[in-house]
């Protein structure tokens, strides 16, 4: 048998150290540009923060707009008596004028002045605490109506380059002596919380009464043109709906009112002249003075 003598222990050499991890230093630019990137954000984040903080301010808490359409009269709008105190309302009423071809230029107008962003999007706060109301006479009547169409579609389609985030609301919509032929419309869209329409449908010619003590007379108003208009009713989708045909419901009513009638000769008193109508004498031409104190009422009672 053989014995072998085991071979001295050798000592043991130890490990070498691995190198060191070297990610750390691979992420440290990876890491400053994350923080570059989230303070830029934080920085955006404020400014976008305070830009809307400054727009908000700038929105006023309660916002009134009065638009009103002109008749049928050609380039010069105010040439008839019906134009004239229709102007007259729009005067007291501090509402945008605009002739009854216009309704585009009236709603790029009414919703460039909504657009607090200046960005073509119309949202909910900006229609925050806004009351819109259109005054509309003759065919004018007919593109107030179709105005408000254009409001409530804005809501389901780009309208003049316009979209807004619901139905843009109508607070009041009256219509006076609506023509609906030739220039027609489908009626009052739902948008609209309030609409009065104050039409007659006798025609013809009216017969006022102009009482002074120098002058005692009878002015005739219309022509042959307007003489041969009537205004109707005309459907409505509105949430409150008032029509109201002046020569029958207030037939025997009568208004009194002091103005200078046209055509009328000056007296030693000045030209200022005591004028009445009643109701069955009420003709297209006339209507919108026989209401002006009702509109006026009802523009009141909207504010």
């Amino acid at each position: 048998m053989i014995f072998t003598t085991p071979s001295a222990a050798q000592p043991h050499e130890p490990a070498p150290l691995a190198a060191p991890f070297a990610w750390p230093r691979l992420l440290r630019p990876i890491a400053v540009l994350c923080l570059l990137v989230i303070g830029m954000g934080m920085a955006a984040c404020s400014q976008t923060s305070s830009s809307s903080a400054a727009q908000r301010k700038t929105l006023p808490h309660r916002r009134v707009y009065t638009i009103c359409f002109y008749g049928l009269a050609g380039h010069n709008p105010t040439r008839t008596f019906g134009n004239e105190w229709l102007q007259t309302l729009a005067v007291h009423a501090q509402a945008h004028l605009y002739r009854w071809d216009q309704p585009l230029e009236a709603l790029s107008d009414l919703l460039t002045r909504l657009d607090a962003h200046a960005n073509h999007n119309i949202t909910r706060r900006e229609l925050a605490g806004v009351t819109i109301r259109v005054i509309g006479y003759s065919w004018g009547a007919i593109t107030a109506a179709n105005f408000v169409q254009m409001l409530n579609r804005c809501a389901y389609a780009t309208t003049s380059g316009w979209k807004a985030a619901e139905p843009i609301p109508v607070a009041l919509l009256i219509t006076l002596d609506p023509v609906n032929f030739v220039h027609t419309t489908t009626g009052v869209s739902a948008n609209v919380k309030t609409y009065i329409n104050y039409y007659e449908d006798r025609g013809g010619y009216s017969h006022m009464r102009c009482s002074w003590p120098e002058v005692n007379r009878t002015l005739v108003l219309g022509n042959n043109f307007d003489a041969l208009l009537s205004g109707d009713y005309l459907p409505s989708k509105a949430q409150g709906t008032h029509e109201i045909d002046v020569d029958k419901k207030w037939a025997t009513r009568k208004v009194y009112m002091r103005f200078t009638p046209p055509d009328f000769p000056t007296t030693p008193h000045g030209v200022n002249v005591a004028v009445s109508l009643a109701g069955d004498q009420v003709n297209h031409d006339t209507l919108p003075w026989f209401v002006y104190r009702n509109v006026l009422r009802d523009l009141n009672a909207c504010n």
